[in-house]
């Protein structure tokens, strides 16, 4: 898991994009990566991701932390011929995240049900925990963000007079040589989060069996600003609250949940003939964000 402080506005940034596409390709579905848009004048900003990423150390872009472990790293480095390069071997984000890759975790997570409570309209999720070992004086806790992929928005970019080969089209003659680009796609973007950084209880028993798999219900507040409901997810980070260790992350996407069905956009238009409402059953002149009841059924939008 990479936590990356970036910035649509921030025209360093593109080295981050770049990064985590080389991560990618590395390291396969292996790696999350958790973008907080905290940069000033930055359209995906809520007023609280700031303090988050201050929380983290994370107060110059691009900048990331692996598995919160204390170390703040950059995405792009140079080697001992003075090459700029993904990796260096010793602490850019690849070389920190391969070393992580490496350490084992203790606790097995699995998430078998995410669903919509038609009651309540929030998020409800089944988390299941299994420890290789038998421990004592767990405090398991769990920290919940929502993210977004597909949001299309600027880019700012200061590396389009760059020559070096690792920019591709981001540098000098590429496809996104200019100052400024529009119609750029922004992936893992952080919408919301829930609770205290280091993670709130749900439950878990504080003695662990190994082998035996521990199963607590997490319910969250349906975030209101993911702009398709497709394209969200959610991270749910599994941290020891005495000793504040990260010990493994999961990412849900929305599309597992159930039992909200999701119409094409003509459809809605066909079916708000019928009426919308809220949740509350209050009538609607236009879908809103969130959860709609159109032509009976509830629909995210």
């Amino acid at each position: 898991m990479l936590e990356e402080f970036t910035g649509t506005t921030c025209p360093n940034c593109p080295r981050g994009i770049l990064a985590i596409e080389n991560l990618e390709k590395v390291f396969g579905d292996r790696i999350i990566p958790i973008s907080y848009h905290c940069y000033t004048g930055d359209p995906y900003s809520t007023g609280t991701l700031e303090e988050y990423c201050q929380a983290l150390g994370l107060v110059a872009a691009p900048s990331a932390m692996v598995q919160r472990n204390g170390f703040i790293c950059s995405p792009i480095g140079y080697n001992d011929d003075f090459d700029e390069v993904f990796s260096n071997g010793i602490d850019l984000w690849q070389d920190i995240v391969a070393m992580e890759m490496d350490v084992p975790t203790y606790i097995e997570v699995k998430v078998p049900s995410i669903r919509l409570d038609e009651t309540s309209g929030k998020i409800v999720l089944d988390v299941e925990i299994k420890s290789a070992l038998n421990m004592t004086s767990q405090y398991i806790n769990v920290f919940p963000v929502a993210m977004e992929d597909g949001l299309v928005n600027e880019q700012y970019n200061n590396l389009y007079t760059n020559t070096a080969p690792i920019f591709g089209e981001w540098g000098k003659g590429g496809k996104y040589a200019k100052p400024k680009n529009e119609g750029i796609t922004h992936n893992d973007v952080v919408r919301t989060y829930w609770g205290n950084i280091t993670g709130t209880s749900v439950g878990f028993p504080q003695t662990l069996e190994a082998g035996k798999t521990y199963t607590q219900q997490l319910t969250l507040s349906y975030p209101g600003n993911i702009s398709e409901m497709q394209n969200g997810k959610i991270c749910l980070m599994f941290m020891e609250g005495n000793a504040g260790i990260f010990l493994n992350a999961i990412t849900v996407p929305f599309t597992q949940m159930t039992p909200v069905e999701d119409i094409v956009a003509e459809d809605v238009e066909a079916q708000a003939s019928k009426g919308i409402y809220n949740l509350q059953g209050q009538r609607l002149q236009r879908p809103q964000r969130g959860i709609n009841i159109i032509g009976g059924k509830k629909i995210i939008k």
